[in-house]
């Protein structure tokens, strides 16, 4: 019978995400995120093909945050102006974020 799984993939991208929010992708690694939360590595590689695949869904992950939350803010009654400010207030508060989506 195979081993019930404990760690979801949707967990996986949520260790993702809070870990480019914290340390940006200089050292985004299998192992450096894998030893932040108490994990091994094989979850990363059983729910991902490689890092590659990891890193592009962490960053479609990172995406939909912005545009799902944070863009959806509302700063003014010009839904223009206030998705301007709703981008800058991204950028500032989730530097490490903004510089992921945008490098």
């Amino acid at each position: 019978m195979p081993r019930k799984k404990v760690i979801t993939d949707e967990m996986m991208l949520d260790f993702g995400f809070q870990y480019l929010n914290t340390y940006g992708f200089e050292k985004f690694t299998a192992r450096d995120v894998a030893q932040k939360f108490g994990i091994s590595t094989q979850p990363i590689y059983g729910a991902f093909k490689n890092m590659e695949n990891y890193k592009r869904a962490v960053l479609k992950h990172v995406l939909h945050y912005m545009f799902d939350v944070k863009l959806n803010e509302k700063y003014a009654d010009d839904p223009l102006v206030s998705l301007c400010i709703a981008f800058i207030r991204f950028s500032e508060e989730n530097p490490n974020l903004y510089r992921a989506l945008f490098r």
